[in-house]
């Protein structure tokens, strides 16, 4: 039977000293892994759920910085009293409330005394979906024959950008995002169909629809109502169930928030964003690219 230390052979439990040390790493690293499996993200800040105005605060700065904010909270739900400890998407903050999706399903998020709200928080933890952030500005109009067509441009896009960083989450501002339909005729029935879907189908709010004869438009802006690029594909769905057809689609003042995969904490990073951001110079304007490097 081995010694538990055999100083003579630097063996520690019969394994050697370097064994030992390259075994532990990757125990770490796993453990690590999994952590992120179970809480995704970058832990940012804890609240108690009575001090719901400052949650609600934060909240705003982070999704104004234009990050993915999740939340997870330890409460109960109003109706029954039952426990409520998950993870939910959040989208919007009121002075002291804040609104998230689950599964689908809106709910609100109150204090540890609220009624009106859906839950009642104890705890709330602030995660964002990347651990940095890249702004982007794209110069002129994008006119492609449809979403999927947009959306890869995008991407495309910002991949280009965060190069060795990668791309984890891309949100979009779009001023005027409009889609062109011959034939098409504006109703008052015709605007509230597509406003419910879009309420049923898009976490993020999408406060300003337009219908016209002839074409549709959405206004994407400021950076509190940016969709995620996921979302935006979702206006696709939502026409083939109204049964209605579009032949371009026009996005105008556009600015994409890439969430990195990893962190633009080190020296010299934004000397690297620029640079991959220069080759992308008749697309980009480079007097707006900015980083975040932290939440």
């Amino acid at each position: 039977m081995p010694r538990l230390v055999d100083r003579e052979q630097g063996k520690l439990l019969g394994i050697n000293a370097f064994d030992l040390f390259v075994i532990l790493i990757i125990l770490f690293l796993s453990f690590s892994l999994i952590s992120r499996a179970f809480s995704p993200g970058e832990q940012v800040k804890e609240y108690s759920g009575l001090n719901i105005q400052n949650a609600a605060l934060e909240f705003t700065r982070l999704s104004n910085y234009g990050f993915v904010v999740y939340g997870e909270i330890d409460g109960k739900w109003t109706v029954n009293g039952s426990q409520f400890r998950g993870t939910v998407l959040l989208v919007e903050a009121l002075e002291t409330r804040l609104i998230g999706r689950i599964d689908g399903r809106m709910v609100t998020i109150g204090g540890p005394n609220a009624y009106l709200e859906d839950i009642a928080a104890k705890k709330i933890v602030f995660r964002t979906d990347s651990p940095s952030l890249i702004r982007v500005r794209i110069k002129k109009p994008i006119i492609t024959e449809d979403l999927q067509e947009l959306v890869w441009n995008l991407r495309n896009i910002s991949e280009g950008v965060a190069g060795k960083y990668g791309v984890k989450t891309l949100r979009v501002q779009i001023y005027s995002l409009v889609f062109e339909m011959p034939g098409f005729k504006a109703t008052a029935m015709k605007y509230l169909e597509i406003k419910c879907k879009v309420i049923n189908y898009i976490p993020y709010p999408i406060q300003k629809i337009f219908v016209y004869d002839e074409f549709i438009s959405f206004s994407l802006y400021p950076t509190s109502l940016a969709i995620r690029d996921a979302d935006l594909l979702k206006l696709d769905q939502i026409f083939q169930e109204l049964g209605l057809n579009y032949t371009r689609v026009m996005a105008d003042q556009v600015e994409m928030y890439i969430g990195t995969q990893e962190s633009l904490t080190g020296v010299g990073v934004y000397g690297e964003i620029l640079a991959n951001a220069r080759s992308l110079s008749d697309i980009i304007d480079l007097t707006r690219l900015t980083f975040i490097p932290k939440p």
